[in-house]
């Protein structure tokens, strides 16, 4: 496959799924400040979730967490999304705290102590290529970024 075939195929990809518009996205709400003790019950609930959405609760994509007010909080890539969203309810409850990662840890911990709504979007571009997908799915995450006001980018500028 050529250099500008294979663009054009991932242009053509992005533009059909819509990736770029976030609120054609799956979406869920989801209580990030139940109690630690209750974690199984919360990872089964983003499981499940996911689940419902894509018939495949191990799935691989993008995710964006808001406030329920709208507000984008954070915006990143899991593999599968379901670890991803759980690490980041372990951290709005203050667990394994690691500080190589405090800003991050930190900005959970302040601001996602609540209720959240959470879209995400399978992308699983290139399942024979694990490389390319990974890099596809970076640079989606930028172009997500860029285009839009992420509180999490905000907190890490003023606490760097």
């Amino acid at each position: 496959m050529s250099r500008k075939v294979l663009l054009n195929s991932i242009k053509d990809l992005i533009e059909e799924n819509s990736l770029f518009d976030l609120e054609k996205w799956h979406s869920f709400e989801i209580d990030f400040s139940i109690n630690f003790e209750r974690r199984k019950e919360i990872k089964e609930l983003i499981f499940e979730n996911i689940e419902k959405k894509t018939l495949n609760k191990n799935a691989n994509g993008l995710y964006a967490i808001y406030s329920l007010e709208n507000k984008l909080l954070y915006v990143g890539k899991g593999q599968p999304i379901g670890n991803r969203l759980f690490d980041h309810y372990s951290k709005a409850q203050g667990i394994n705290y690691n500080v190589k990662y405090k800003n991050w840890f930190n900005f959970f911990n302040q601001n996602c102590k609540c209720k959240i709504y959470c879209s995400f979007i399978e992308l699983d571009l290139l399942p024979d290529n694990k490389v390319l997908s990974d890099k596809l799915r970076g640079l989606i995450e930028q172009v997500i970024l860029s285009e839009n006001s992420v509180e999490f980018e905000s907190f890490r500028k003023q606490n760097v």
